[in-house]
């Protein structure tokens, strides 16, 4: 899944030099790509560490911090993977983790109530986008762990 424009369109590579560095935009929030797992995976020195080569994540952590409450949750259009249009409720907000980087807490709320807890640090894509990619991994997994079992 891309970001909008292609990244061929957007990194220049200096082909100068034997290691070629990326050239990375002015624009400090685009990513060059987004990779996505889940809460095994979590940890903020990481996500520091690879936003360093503009590399954003989304993560679903294991611990929520808190419920938020409904008055912040809106209904949004999202294009889901293949092309479908719906709609998801959702709420956002930057937050700040332990090593005090700053990614986005979007926030899905389904119809039982239940809030899902999703970090991502591609401050570029929509809040359904990042919904929409976390629960496309999801149903991946689902699928593989199906596919194992039979």
């Amino acid at each position: 899944m891309t970001n909008g424009p292609s990244n061929a369109k957007r990194i220049r590579w200096c082909m100068a030099t034997a290691t070629c560095q990326p050239v990375y935009p002015p624009d400090r929030r685009l990513a060059r790509f987004t990779i996505t797992f889940d809460r095994a995976g979590y940890s903020p020195e990481f996500v520091r560490r690879v936003w360093e080569q503009r590399i954003a994540v989304i993560i679903s952590p294991e611990h929520p911090a808190g419920w938020w409450a409904e008055q912040e949750v809106r209904q949004r259009k999202v294009r889901l993977v293949n092309g479908q249009e719906g709609t998801l409720r959702l709420a956002g907000w930057g937050v700040l983790l332990s090593n005090g980087f700053g990614m986005r807490e979007v926030r899905p709320l389904e119809e039982a109530g239940h809030q899902v807890w999703v970090l991502s640090g591609d401050h570029r894509r929509s809040l359904g986008g990042v919904a929409v990619v976390q629960w496309g991994r999801w149903c991946q997994e689902n699928f593989l762990q199906l596919r194992r079992r039979h």
